[in-house]
């Protein structure tokens, strides 16, 4: 996805949350900057003040909306409600940015075509908590939808759901 909104000529910031394993996490980097991608915005306040410097000046923000957040508001997210990264939310309504989802398929072998749906909606008053919320509802929605479609491809680096769920699912044989 990252190649692509490069190679598109879309300039931005890709918010990154770095892998555990440092020699992973360099490699990944490294790949990426072979495309062109070498903005990163680290997470916490100094990725927010960045993503929010990016945006005022008409830059691309690109976010990984399915990672394990723990804290924020809570969304329905297959069946189970899990806290849910809100800045994207609030990032748009704050700048009027549009929410942009896309993915990636594999086609064959190491060949991958490159989607991006319509904006997700987001409510008409924009700010509140309620509306935040509704927001991570839309963004949630849409990722489970992607999942189900091709669940084979869909892959979480991180353990996206509360630590007692899969203590419940290991204690009934899953």
């Amino acid at each position: 996805m990252a190649a692509t909104k490069t190679l598109a000529g879309i300039e931005g910031v890709l918010a990154y949350r770095g892998a555990n394993n440092p020699y992973i996490d360099q490699r990944m980097r490294d790949s990426r900057r072979r495309y062109g991608v070498t903005l990163f915005a680290p997470k916490g306040k100094e990725g927010g003040r960045e993503v929010m410097a990016a945006l005022k000046s008409g830059l691309s923000v690109g976010i990984l909306a399915d990672q394990k957040y723990y804290e924020g508001p809570l969304a329905p997210f297959f069946g189970h409600l899990v806290r849910t990264q809100h800045a994207p939310v609030r990032f748009a309504m704050r700048f009027g940015a549009h929410l942009q989802p896309g993915w990636v398929e594999r086609t064959k072998g190491a060949r991958f075509r490159v989607f991006v749906a319509e904006p997700i909606a987001l409510p008409a008053e924009g700010g509140t908590p309620a509306d935040v919320e509704e927001g991570l509802r839309r963004i949630n929605a849409f990722i489970e939808e992607r999942a189900r479609a091709r669940p084979w491809e869909y892959w979480w680096v991180h353990r996206r759901f509360p630590d007692a769920l899969y203590q419940q699912l290991a204690a009934e044989g899953y």
